[in-house]
Formats: structure tokens, C-alpha cells, sequence
């Protein structure tokens, strides 16, 4: 019973929206551009930002590798060589 009830509200709902609609279409269209400009706006600068931030934590990830390989080559060539490891 419960199916049929959810049936019956969603096309009441659908049908409801769809005689709305054309309503608010003069509306949405005066508003819409607008907005949807300003969005994209919002979403290039916040492309950009995470992009900055991005290859600044690639950049540190990339320093502590390279300080990390060079700490472990000389321990091996200590280790190879007899000498204290550490």
C-alpha cells in the first residue's frame, strides 16, 4: 500500500510542477544567466586555488622524497662500508 501511495504522490508532484513551471520560466531565465555566470566565476577561482595548493604540496612532497632518498643512500653506503649507520 505504501508503494502506491508514494506512486500517486510523486505524479501529483510531477504534474503539479509541471503546470508551475511555465510560471516561473520568465523568471528563471531573467535569473539564470546571472547566476549561472557567477558560478562558474566562483568555480574557475576555486579550480585555481586548489591547483596553487596543489603543486605547493607537490613541490613538499617532492623536497621530503628527495631529502629521504639521499639520507637512505648514505645509510647503505655507511652500511656497505663498515662504518656507524647511524
Amino acid at each position: 500500500m505504501e508503494i502506491k501511495e508514494n506512486i500517486i504522490m510523486g505524479l501529483a508532484v510531477g504534474i503539479g510542477a509541471g503546470i508551475i513551471a511555465p510560471l516561473f520560466t520568465p523568471i528563471i531565465a531573467q535569473t539564470g544567466k546571472p547566476l549561472a555566470k557567477s558560478l562558474l566565476t566562483l568555480g574557475f577561482a576555486a579550480y585555481d586555488k586548489c591547483t596553487e595548493a596543489l603543486s605547493e604540496t607537490k613541490e613538499v612532497v617532492e623536497d621530503l622524497i628527495a631529502e629521504t632518498k639521499a639520507e637512505y643512500e648514505l645509510y647503505q653506503s655507511a652500511k656497505v662500508n663498515g662504518e656507524n649507520a647511524i
